[in-house]
């Protein structure tokens, strides 16, 4: 099969423990299949430069993955974006996901 366009934003920027979500990612262009599966990960030397900021800087791993339209994960949340959504509100649901993982621990699926 063919493989999945994973896109990986290391050291992704949230702030003041993650109250503040980090700037869109625009995905349209690399995940024209309509969905995408956002992950996060707060690795060892992210929590340790948030520690050091006193949580002011709290940066996160984010791992996406560009899926067909009927692609599911178990026990995700689900997002839904119009299909006629705009690229900014596309964005926008991407970085609404990174939010909501990083705060649940748990994988996000954002279609449209």
């Amino acid at each position: 099969g063919i493989a999945a366009t994973v896109i990986e934003k290391p050291w992704t920027s949230t702030f003041i423990f993650g109250l503040v979500p980090p700037a869109d990612i625009n995905t349209a262009a690399r995940c024209p299949g309509g969905v995408a599966i956002v992950e996060t990960q707060r690795s060892f030397p992210n929590g340790l430069v948030g520690l050091l900021t006193l949580g002011i800087y709290t940066p996160v791993d984010v791992k996406i993955t560009c899926a067909g339209g009927t692609a599911s994960v178990p026990g995700a949340q689900t997002i839904e974006v119009g299909a006629a959504a705009s690229t900014m509100e596309r964005a926008s649901a991407i970085s609404a996901a990174i939010d909501r993982a990083t705060r649940t621990h748990d994988a996000v699926v954002v279609r449209y």
